[in-house]
C-alpha cells in the first residue's frame, strides 16, 4: 500500500528535515509556525504546501483527516520548552495532550499507523545510569508529564482499538534548523549564532555536566523505519533513540570553538539563575524552587539505544563526526543569510 503520511510540526527543527528525507512519498505537512519555520522546508528544497491546523480543535482535525485520508500520521508537534511548559501548563497541556488524543482519535478512525514523538525528559526522575525502555518513569515537571500522558493515551488506543502505535522517546536532538530564537534556544545553536556574532554565550553550571545528544539525521531515519515497522502489527513498542554515548557542555563547546576557529570562551553563570527571564515561574505565595532548576541545569543523561536497533535495525553515527558538521552548516547558512530572525 502507498503511504500518505501526515507530519505534525513539519516545518520545525526535526519536521523540516523528516519532511526532506521523504520526498517522493505522499505527504500532508501540517505547522501553525508557532516555533518552526517556513524557511526550513525552502532551505531544504521541500515545495510543498503547509497546513495550519489548530490540533487542538477537533473539527479542524476531522476535516483535515476527511479531506487527506493519511493512513500515516507522524506526530511531533508540540510545546516542547520546559520553562514555557511551566509557566503556562494549561496551555501546555491542551497543545501536547489534547492534540495528541485528537490525532489518536481520528487516526483509529481512519486506521493510520501512528508514530509518536516522546522526550527522554520522562526519565527525569530515573535513578539508574542509564535510561531504558522499561524503566519506571515519574517525571515531575509539566513537558515531560504532557509527554508521559501522550505516551499512556497512545498506549490506550493500542490497547482499546487495536491502533498501530510506535512511541520514540528522543534524546537531545542536536540539528540545524532548530529555532534560534527562542526565549531558550537549542545549546549548539545558541553556540554557534553566538560566536558567529562575535559575543559569548552565557553557559550555566560548570559545563561539565554530560548528556547523551543524538543526530536529528539519525532521529530521522528513526522516524522512516518505524513508519516500516508501525504497519507489522506488533504491541505497541516504546524506542530510545539515543546515540549511547555522553558528552559534556565544555566538550561541545570545544568543537565549536575549533570548528568556527575563534579565540572567544563562554562566560559561565550559577545554575539556578538559567530560568530566570521566566519570572512568572517565582511569582505568587508558591514560586518556583532554585533548586529544581538547578537540578534541571546539572542533570546527565545517558540512554540504552539497544532496542533502537533490535526493533528499528537503527545504526547511530558518531558525534565526533556528524557534530562538527552540524556546526558547519549553522555556519553556512547563516553567512548565506538563510538564518533570519521571524
Amino acid at each position: 500500500m502507498n503511504k500518505k503520511i501526515l507530519i505534525t510540526g513539519a516545518a520545525g527543527g526535526i519536521g523540516s528535515p523528516l519532511a526532506a528525507s521523504l520526498i517522493g512519498e505522499d505527504l500532508v505537512l501540517v505547522d501553525n509556525l508557532s516555533g518552526g519555520s517556513l524557511q526550513n522546508l525552502h532551505r531544504l528544497r521541500v515545495n510543498l504546501p503547509v497546513h495550519d491546523c489548530d490540533l487542538t480543535n477537533f473539527k479542524e482535525v476531522e476535516n483535515l483527516f476527511t479531506v487527506q485520508r493519511p493512513s500515516h500520521v507522524v506526530h511531533l508537534a508540540a510545546t516542547t520548552s520546559l520553562p514555557e511548559c511551566q509557566s503556562a501548563p494549561g496551555l501546555a497541556i491542551r497543545n501536547n495532550v489534547e492534540a495528541t488524543a485528537n490525532l489518536l482519535e481520528l487516526s483509529r478512525f481512519y486506521d493510520c499507523g501512528f508514530v509518536f514523538a516522546s522526550t527522554s525528559a520522562v526519565y527525569e526522575s530515573t535513578t539508574s545510569s542509564t535510561f531504558n525502555e522499561h524503566d519506571l518513569v515519574k517525571p515531575h515537571l509539566i513537558y515531560p508529564q504532557t509527554k508521559l500522558m501522550s505516551e499512556n493515551l497512545c498506549e490506550s488506543f493500542a490497547r482499546d482499538y487495536g491502533l498501530d502505535v510506535m512511541i520514540l522517546r528522543l534524546f537531545n536532538v542536536v540539528g540545524p534548523y532548530q529555532n534560534f530564537f527562542r526565549q531558550s534556544p537549542p545549546l549548539l545553536n545558541y553556540l554557534v549564532f553566538e560566536y558567529l556574532q562575535g559575543r559569548k554565550p552565557l553557559l550555566h553550571s560548570d559545563g561539565k555536566q554530560s548528556r547523551d545528544y543524538v543526530s536529528v539525521f539519525d532521529v530521522c531515519s528513526a522516524f522512516k523505519l518505524a513508519l516500516e515497522k508501525v504497519d507489522q502489527k506488533r504491541p505497541t513498542n516504546i524506542v530510545n533513540i539515543c546515540s549511547g554515548t555522553k558528552i559534556s557542555v565544555r566538550e561541545i563547546d570545544q568543537i565549536v570553538r575549533n570548528t568556527l576557529e575563534t579565540n572567544l570562551l563562554p562566560t559561565f553563570n550559577n545554575s539556578n539563575t538559567f530560568w530566570d527571564s521566566y519570572e512568572k515561574l517565582f511569582h505568587g505565595e508558591k514560586g518556583l524552587s532554585s533548586e529544581v532548576v538547578a537540578d534541571e541545569v546539572t542533570k546527565e543523561s545517558l540512554g540504552d539505544n539497544s532496542n533502537a536497533l533490535d526493533v528499528l535495525g537503527l545504526s547511530f553515527s558518531q558525534i565526533e563526526i556528524w557534530l562538527p558538521e552540524m556546526v558547519r552548516i549553522i555556519r553556512d547558512d547563516y553567512f548565506k543569510g538563510a538564518i533570519l530572525k521571524a
